[in-house]
């Protein structure tokens, strides 16, 4: 809107309308006076709405763009390839439709050191662990007051007055192991680890069979490991599934995986770490699983498994903001960079 001019036409329609009325009902200079400050607050509130309204949209809209462009490229695309009538059905079906809301689940916040029980066992008199931080779940049907956690392999059940549900959040359900096993191997055992935690498979043996895809070297070294090449052959090998790796420099990462949340699929992303602590400057690099988000006031944080850290790191889920994410997995690899999922 050019204000200039508005202003121009605002002050020329008031000046005629104020002669106008003079001659016509001869109002007193103070009605006249009050009439001028009315609209020229009017206008003022006008043009502050109107900026208002194009602030708060400023970053929501470059995401739709965004968005919107990328999903006319893949209809074109389509398009071209397929002809015209099956191009058509095509590109209508290039657009993912949203994950149902039933593949989510909820968020929770456990106080510290809340006593973490047995689902199976009947005898809850003393819990056989204790933690504290973010865990999925929702409160159980079979136990009223209690709320079911997904805990490593499997579901626990904690006390519903220990817990807190963090809103605005939609995460994927995901219960964190640990890649270290019972003999103190693994240390380089994150890809296997993830991929366990995607599938819900059992890691003890997916790891055996993933000593014959280290192709970074001794899984139990602090140097060896897999790159996303080598974990798409162990899944494909193993489970008979694909795991597409799906990064791009065009689009940033934050962007890419919030869509794959909304589609219901959690992720494998590759970052950094410093002494289990992600970090930009760090050098060595590590398999994650981001199976969620919370979005409240206009920040975006990620939830996510790391599944470097022995027993007493505890279980518990993570989260970083956007901003840390995009860093972190836009740094310098010497490997592919990594955003996989489980293709349908």
């Amino acid at each position: 809107m050019d204000f200039s001019r508005e202003s121009e036409r605002l002050r020329y329609e008031t000046s005629h309308g104020i002669i106008a009325d003079h001659r016509r009902m001869t109002a007193s200079l103070r009605t006249k006076r009050r009439a001028v400050i009315l609209g020229a607050a009017l206008f003022a509130v006008i043009v502050l709405m109107v900026f208002s309204v194009k602030h708060s949209k400023a970053n929501s809209d470059r995401l739709k763009a965004l968005r919107a462009v990328q999903a006319a490229e893949q209809a074109e695309k389509a398009f071209s390839e397929k002809g015209s009538e099956e191009g058509e059905k095509a590109a209508a079906a290039a657009a993912p439709a949203p994950a149902d809301d039933g593949a989510y689940t909820g968020l929770y916040m456990l106080d510290e050191e809340t006593g973490i029980y047995s689902a199976e066992d009947e005898n809850r008199d003393y819990p056989f662990a204790s933690e504290s931080g973010l865990f999925t779940g929702a409160p159980s049907k079979e136990y009223p007051g209690m709320t079911e956690i997904d805990y490593s392999g499997g579901k626990a059940l904690v006390y519903s007055e220990n817990v807190i549900k963090i809103e605005n959040s939609k995460v994927l359900p995901m219960g964190v192991i640990s890649q270290h096993t019972d003999y103190g191997e693994g240390e380089s055992g994150c890809g296997a680890a993830c991929l366990s935690m995607l599938l819900g498979a059992d890691y003890d043996t997916l790891f055996e069979k993933s000593h014959e895809y280290a192709d970074q070297g001794d899984l139990n070294s602090t140097y060896g490991g897999m790159t996303i090449t080598a974990v798409q052959a162990l899944c494909r090998d193993t489970y008979g599934k694909e795991l597409e790796n799906v990064y791009s420099e065009s689009e940033l990462p934050s962007v890419t995986v919030k869509r794959l949340i909304d589609e219901g699929k959690a992720v494998i992303a590759l970052i950094k770490i410093q002494d289990s602590e992600i970090n930009t400057n760090a050098s060595m690099a590590h398999f994650i699983v981001i199976n969620g988000y919370i979005e409240q006031d206009g920040e975006l944080d990620f939830v996510y498994a790391n599944s470097y850290r022995h027993d007493y790191d505890g279980l518990n889920l993570d989260h970083l903001d956007a901003d840390m994410l995009d860093s972190v997995m836009n740094t310098e690899f010497d490997e592919p960079r990594t955003i996989a999922y489980i293709k349908d």
